[in-house]
């Protein structure tokens, strides 16, 4: 085998790896940012994360010993629930329908989880895992991962059955 055939193998090889590495690196990067934001805010109350998952635009998290929860979005603020002060979550789900040559179609606007807190004057809160105004991604699984932590914090605050 002569030199230039090897080394266009060589570059025909990078260039298909190439992407992959870089999506693979910038992932990483992405998750250990979007972990970053709560483990801090998590730090300077004194509490460890024991449990969290991470989204493509957000990251949540909760702290067993003292009963709180975390939760961020990308370029926003990390923010803190106590969950002494919560009644129950609720998931929420926002979506529209639309009308194409081909049928209907179920269009998602929102998802995520809806906190009620026991103190009725406050609004409740919204912990947003998906927006379609703000996210120019699809939806992957935030259904899933707001339907198993609304779940886990229901649990946590031992509330037996979610409600809808």
């Amino acid at each position: 085998m002569d030199t230039t055939t090897f080394i266009i193998g060589i570059i025909i090889i990078l260039c298909a790896a190439l992407p992959i590495i870089l999506t693979n690196y910038f992932r990483k990067r992405r998750e250990k940012l979007a972990l970053q934001g709560i483990q801090e805010l998590a730090k300077k109350s004194g509490e460890e994360l024991d449990t969290y998952e991470i989204g493509m635009v957000f990251s949540i998290g909760m702290d067993k010993t003292l009963r709180h929860l975390y939760f961020s979005r990308i370029g926003e603020p990390a923010l803190q629930v106590q969950l002494s002060k919560v009644k129950y979550s609720t998931i929420l789900n926002k979506s529209h329908d639309v009308k194409t040559a081909e049928g209907n179609h179920n269009v998602i606007d929102e998802i995520g989880i809806q906190i009620a807190l026991k103190d009725e004057s406050q609004q409740p809160i919204v912990l947003e895992f998906f927006n379609a105004e703000k996210d120019s991604i699809s939806v992957d699984n935030e259904s899933r991962v707001a339907e198993h932590w609304s779940r886990l914090i229901n649990k946590r605050l031992g509330n037996t059955s979610s409600r809808k």
